[in-house]
């Protein structure tokens, strides 16, 4: 965070690959004495737990690790027994959950 806050032009937002490196980025502005949500918005990818609990709760994306797995076990079990019909697609939504990290200040501008 100490090398982006110091380009001539800083980000208003930063989206993390993970939720675990986006808490680093809030610690990394609360450093440099900024305030994450207000200052620049942060978002990270996972929903973890943690997430509602940091100060201030990560706005982050759901993917659903879950029932990713679950469909990938029901294919493969299908392969398994001989069962595999035709090709399918399977889609599932990521949720953006909004939190603090990414302020009302933010939703305000559209």
């Amino acid at each position: 965070m100490k090398q982006v806050l110091q380009h001539p032009n800083p980000p208003t937002a930063v989206f993390c690959y993970n939720d675990v490196v986006a808490f680093g980025a809030m610690l990394g502005l609360k450093e440099a004495g900024m305030m994450p949500g207000c200052d620049i918005a942060v978002v990270g990818f996972d929903n973890i737990q943690e997430s509602a609990l940091f100060h201030p709760p990560l706005t982050t994306i759901a993917a659903f690790p879950e029932k990713i797995g679950i469909h990938a076990a029901d294919i493969l079990h299908q392969r398994m027994t001989g069962k595999m019909g035709e090709p399918k697609r399977l889609i599932l939504r990521p949720e953006l959950v909004v939190r603090q990290s990414s302020s009302s200040n933010f939703h305000d501008l559209f």
